[in-house]
């Protein structure tokens, strides 16, 4: 039987009561914790964290973003309890006012897609963007 994750957020729904995250929202929020999360924070894990900060966005090429996927799917195996991750995407961007990392990871179960946009301006992080969406879904007619 698959487990069903739930995670407290800090705000409030309509009717007042604390918000819980579930599915792929859960995940989403969970991940992006494990991403800014450094090594040591927590001195009982030791090793929990990637410190997504301390990459430097304009350095990453395909074998050093390749070493991020792999630690992503490593941390989210170890820490976070039966996550369906079917795919991580990593992909940069440059822009008039710093690079962008996308990181787009694919959920099973749930179909849907955890996006993560991050915006470095001289190795500092100084926005971050964080989507869950459903995957488009094209309507084929059928033959009659």
């Amino acid at each position: 039987m698959a487990t069903e994750i739930a995670e407290l957020d800090f705000s409030l729904d309509d009717f007042h009561n604390q918000k819980v995250l579930r599915g792929a929202d859960a995940y989403a929020r969970l991940i992006q914790r494990l991403l800014f999360m450094r090594k040591g924070t927590y001195p009982t894990i030791p090793d929990m964290g990637i410190d997504i900060s301390s990459y430097r966005f304009a350095d990453l090429d395909v074998l050093s973003a390749g070493d991020l996927k792999n630690t992503i799917q490593q941390q989210c195996d170890t820490y976070i309890e039966h996550v369906p991750i079917q795919d991580i995407s990593i992909s940069t961007v440059r822009i008039a006012s710093g690079y962008v990392l996308f990181i787009d990871i694919s959920v099973a179960g749930d179909l849907k897609k955890i996006s993560i946009a991050m915006l470095q301006d001289g190795g500092e992080i100084i926005n971050t963007r964080l989507k869950v969406e459903k995957p488009k879904l094209i309507n084929v007619p059928r033959g009659m």
